[in-house]
């Protein structure tokens, strides 16, 4: 029950290190994600409505709700793919 506990370091400290690119984790299984899915891989996540791309999906969600969708909940038409939300 407590098994993924088991692998973090104390108090926060980031002791798991990316031999690839010098990033380091305060857990194994952070490492272990990062290794699998984003080391030396180009972004995969490309938004539609401006350049932004990333590596992950739920980053991509995070991103077009945020950057693209209005105080109102309306979304941009997609006839306008330069459309910018007022801030």
């Amino acid at each position: 029950m407590f098994s993924r506990y088991y692998f973090s370091a104390p108090s926060g400290e980031k002791r798991y290190l990316c031999d690839s690119c010098d990033r380091t984790y305060s857990n194994r299984s952070s490492l272990k994600r990062h290794m699998n899915y984003e080391c030396g891989k180009l972004p995969a996540f490309p938004c539609t409505l401006c350049s932004y791309a990333t590596k992950r999906k739920t980053s991509l969600a995070s991103h077009y709700y945020r950057k693209h969708v209005g105080e109102d909940g309306a979304l941009p038409p997609p006839h306008e793919p330069d459309y910018i939300v007022p801030e």
